[in-house]
């Protein structure tokens, strides 16, 4: 169950880099702008892989599975929502993207909750 917190750390770094990228499409982008959008990547990153107990802490792998299935969610959205109107190969790309990011949520849920099930060590 340890790997939850990793995975629930990776998940909220990337929905909150995903707010605050939404927040400043507006703005003209320049290297200020960009730092302060990767923030919450960045210090939660150094939290899990500078602190020594939490480098060799067995489960922090699921950090990195957190923040990539963030990511994969917020694109997910916006790809569903544009289908209308579109071919039926963009719909079926789309909706099985949706899917597929769903499918891996549910998987890397499952796994940092019982790891010793999936016989990660």
């Amino acid at each position: 169950m340890f790997g939850i917190g990793f995975l629930c750390l990776g998940a909220s770094a990337g929905l909150l880099t995903g707010f605050l990228t939404y927040r400043t499409r507006g703005v003209a982008t320049n290297n200020g702008v960009s730092v302060v959008v990767l923030l919450p990547v960045l210090t939660s990153g150094a939290a899990v892989f500078l602190i020594p107990q939490l480098v060799t802490a067995p489960m922090s792998g699921f950090y990195p599975i957190g923040l990539l299935l963030s990511f994969m969610a917020l694109q997910a959205g916006p790809l569903i929502t544009a289908c209308e109107g579109k071919s039926t190969y963009f719909k079926t790309i789309s909706w099985c993207y949706g899917g597929t990011t769903a499918l891996l949520a549910c998987f890397a849920i499952y796994a940092a909750w019982k790891p010793i099930a999936l016989c990660i060590s």
